[in-house]
């Protein structure tokens, strides 16, 4: 009886295994990954900012990445051992409601901006100008810091 019952369970496992590639290529189905700033559906990419920007990985422009509209600057914000999230902003800069730690997000903007984002030790604040350099003040127990990255100046909080 036992004997039975397991050549029974190993068969069904067998068949299961078997089948289980051919009903997953039978009915494809788009793939999605999704976080807090981003998601990426199809090949498309959704900014999760104001405006919701949209992409195509096409290469057709727009999107994540993308270059700015003439008048435009970027700048890119980016965690490091925090979490931030957006408590007030002031201006046209399309900045992002939060950033988990470790991530990033580009930030378009035209006319001089500022944002306060709060995470777990204090606020920090972000001060944009068109032709200036970015700002950036920390709690006490954290950091701010505005690096270059490959042409891209980037606001490190956390």
């Amino acid at each position: 009886m036992n004997r039975t019952l397991t050549r029974l369970a190993v068969l069904l496992t067998v068949a299961g295994v078997v089948c289980l590639p051919v009903a997953a290529v039978a009915d494809p189905q788009p793939i999605s990954l999704n976080n807090t700033t981003t998601s990426i559906a199809s090949g498309d990419v959704f900014g999760a900012g104001h405006s919701n920007i949209v992409g195509s990985g096409d290469g057709g422009g727009g999107g994540v990445g993308a270059v700015p509209p003439t008048g435009q600057q970027v700048v890119r914000l980016q965690t490091g051992f925090d979490q931030v999230s957006l408590v007030s902003h002031t201006g046209d800069a399309q900045f992002p409601i939060g950033l988990p730690f470790a991530s990033f997000a580009t930030v378009p903007y035209a006319d001089a901006s500022t944002a306060v984002y709060r995470g777990m030790h204090g606020d920090y604040t972000v001060a944009l100008a068109p032709g200036l350099r970015a700002k950036c003040t920390a709690p006490a127990s954290s950091r701010c810091e505005i690096r270059d990255d490959f042409g891209i100046e980037t606001v490190i909080m956390g």
